[in-house]
C-alpha cells in the first residue's frame, strides 16, 4: 500500500524541513512515485508514496489538489464503493480524467461536504486533508489530519500485525467483510441462523466459482508473529535488558523481571507479558 506522512506546527512554521527523511522512511511503501506539498505559511507539511495498482498514470499523483487548489490530500487505501462516489460527484458537476480516481473521489466529497462524508466511504483506507482560505497568507486546518480505518481494524492483533508487516514490504493486503454498511445489513440478524455461519458455510456457497477442498477444509490459521521463538532467540536480550531498566528505575519490583521470565518459560504466562514489559522498558529508557 501506499505510504503517508504528514507535520502540523501551530503558531509558526515547521522548522527543518522533515520531508526527505520522511520520504526515505516511506520509500518501500511505495516504489512508484513520490510527492510532498508545503502551506504557504510553512506550518503544514504533506508527504506521499505512490504503489500505483489502480491508477497508474500521472493524474494518480499525490498529494492531490482540487481544481481550484484549496483542498489538498494523501490518501492510501481502497475504497471500494468509488465508482458510486464517482456518479454523485459527477452529478454535482465534478469533472473526472482518468477511469479509476479514488483518491479523486475522496478529495471531492471532503470538499464538498467536509468530513461528514467520510461516513460514505466503504473501504479500509487512511488520509491526511488540507483546507487552504486564500485571504492573504492565513492559512487555516479543517483537520490537521483526518484519519478512518473501517471499524476497530486496528483493534485486532491479528490484523494490526498483518497491517503493519504487509505495509513494512509494499504488499497489498485485503481484509475480507470490513465494509460496515454489509455488517449493518446482515448483523445482528445473521445471528439468529448459526447453520449459515458454521465452517464459513454463507462465505463458501456464495463464490461463483467454489473454492477447492483444500482451501475450505484446511483448519483455521491466523498471521501470526512467532514472538516466542524470537524471545527464545535474538530478541531475548532486548526484553530481558527491558524488564531490568523497569525493575532497577522502580517502576516494578526487583523480583519481577526473573519472575515473569520464568512463568514465560513454564507456561503459566503468555509471552506478551514479557514482551510488554521489556519494549516498555526499553521505551523509558530513551525517553
Amino acid at each position: 500500500m501506499c505510504g503517508i506522512a504528514g507535520v502540523v506546527r501551530h503558531g509558526g512554521a515547521v522548522g527543518a524541513d522533515p520531508a526527505a527523511a520522511l520520504d526515505a522512511a516511506l520509500a518501500h511503501r511505495g516504489p512508484d512515485g513520490s510527492g510532498a506539498w508545503r502551506s504557504p505559511a510553512g506550518d503544514a507539511l504533506l508527504v506521499h508514496r505512490r504503489l500505483a495498482i489502480i491508477d497508474p498514470g500521472p493524474s494518480g499523483a499525490q498529494p492531490m489538489a482540487t481544481p481550484d487548489g484549496r483542498h489538498l490530500l494523501v490518501f492510501n487505501g481502497e475504497i471500494y464503493n468509488y465508482r458510486e462516489l464517482r456518479r454523485s460527484l459527477e452529478g454535482r458537476g465534478e469533472v473526472f480524467t482518468t477511469p479509476a480516481a479514488t483518491p479523486r473521489c475522496c478529495c471531492g466529497l471532503l470538499a464538498c461536504d467536509g468530513p461528514d462524508a467520510l461516513a460514505r466511504l466503504r473501504g479500509m483506507f487512511a488520509l491526511a486533508w488540507q483546507t487552504q482560505l486564500f485571504d492573504g497568507d492565513a492559512t487555516t486546518f479543517e483537520g490537521d489530519v483526518a484519519r478512518l480505518e473501517t471499524r476497530v481494524y486496528l483493534g485486532s492483533q491479528l490484523l494490526r500485525d498483518l497491517d503493519v508487516m504487509s505495509m513494512a514490504h509494499g504488499l497489498e493486503v485485503r481484509v475480507p467483510f470490513v465494509d460496515h454498511q454489509l455488517l449493518d445489513a446482515v448483523w445482528p440478524d445473521l445471528g439468529a441462523h448459526p447453520s449459515l455461519m458454521r465452517g464459513k458455510r454463507l462465505l463458501h456457497e456464495t463464490l461463483a466459482r467454489p473454492l477447492p477442498p483444500a482451501a475450505v477444509d484446511r483448519p483455521k490459521q491466523g498471521f501470526t508473529l512467532p514472538f516466542a521463538k524470537w524471545m527464545s532467540g535474538e530478541l531475548q536480550p532486548f526484553v530481558r535488558s527491558g524488564m531490568a531498566h523497569l525493575a532497577s528505575s522502580g517502576w516494578i519490583a526487583p523480583a519481577v523481571p526473573d519472575e515473569t521470565w520464568r512463568a514465560w518459560q513454564s507456561g503459566v504466562a503468555h509471552w506478551s507479558r514479557p514482551w510488554a514489559l521489556g519494549v516498555l522498558g526499553e521505551f523509558l529508557r530513551q525517553m
